[in-house]
């Protein structure tokens, strides 16, 4: 806002006659500029602020009316009415063109007001509409999520099934093995005490059959030992006159007789006696019988006496 008081007049009389034409002539310029910002503001109205912000005009810049120098007092009188009329008209334009511009910039906000609303209400009536869409949409993503989840459930659950189930089968696996590393362990040990109880039975057997020859070589030692000495307390026989005796009773016919004198030179351990009395019991000879038992000790015997020529 310009200052528009009136200065006091200058107390040089001398330069009053300048100043009063200077003053005029800023009075012209300055009613000229008003003129001129008028009328290039009022054929279109500005554009309306996006934003019911307050914006006040720039008011014209008038110059502000240097005093008149001090002169004839008619000529002062007139410069001071002219120039009082000058300011006077300069305030009402002024004040018409502050009105104007704030009736516009109110009409501005109106407007700026009214289109705010209609795109507060538009956006609104948007996302009305929107609204059931995104629910739509929010209600599917929901439901997309849910069936994710049970899926995702339904696969851990598959997943602990399939775990439960190797773990099972594991542990059966186990099991069996250490059943079967059971049984063969068991197996293993019957087979050991089986063998050891052959090993064991096998060994009382030949202890048995080490006893029971030492005791039959005992007893043979002890017959052996009796036969020896009975045959000590024997009268002394005479194998020779024996044998000959029963040659003649064999050569006679009489082989039963024969066989009686054969076995006691036998007895009496003569080899060709004990050899006479196997071939005779071999074959069977007279009223002799084949005793094939008879003939082999009687052959053994005559092999252990020192005669050759034994039948096999």
């Amino acid at each position: 806002m310009q200052d528009f008081t009136v200065l006091p007049p200058a107390r040089k009389a001398a330069n009053r006659m300048p100043l009063v034409a200077s003053g005029i002539a800023a009075v012209l310029i300055g009613g000229g500029a008003a003129a001129y910002f008028v009328l290039r503001s009022s054929p279109e109205s500005p554009p309306a602020p996006t934003q019911a912000a307050k914006v006040e005009a720039p008011a014209p810049r008038v110059e502000p009316v240097k005093p008149a120098p001090p002169q004839a007092d008619d000529k002062t009188k007139q410069a001071k009415d002219a120039e009082e009329r000058a300011r006077r008209e300069q305030l009402d334009k002024q004040e018409r063109e502050k009105a104007r511009l704030a009736e516009e910039q109110k009409k501005r906000e109106a407007q700026a007001k009214a289109d705010e609303e209609k795109k507060r209400l538009a956006a609104e009536e948007a996302k009305k509409r929107e609204a059931p869409a995104k629910g739509d949409e929010e209600k599917k993503r929901l439901a997309a999520e849910e069936a994710k989840k049970r899926e995702a459930v339904a696969k851990a659950e598959a997943e602990k099934k399939r775990l439960a189930a190797e773990e099972a089968k594991k542990r059966e696996a186990l099991a069996k093995a250490e059943e079967e590393k059971k049984r063969e362990a068991a197996a293993k040990a019957a087979e050991e005490e089986k063998k050891r109880l052959a090993a064991a039975e096998e060994l009382k057997k030949r202890e048995a059959a080490a006893k029971a020859e030492e005791e039959r070589k005992q007893q043979l030692a002890k017959a052996d030992e009796a036969k020896r000495k009975a045959e000590e307390a024997k009268p002394r026989v005479d194998t020779a006159d024996l044998f000959r005796r029963a040659a003649d009773l064999e050569s006679n016919g009489k082989i039963g007789d024969a066989v009686k004198l054969y076995t006691a030179a036998a007895n009496a351990n003569h080899g060709p006696s004990a050899k006479k009395l196997g071939d005779i019991f071999g074959g069977g000879k007279g009223d002799v019988g084949q005793d094939y038992t008879q003939s082999l000790r009687w052959y053994q015997k005559a092999r252990q006496l020192g005669e050759d020529d034994i039948p096999a």
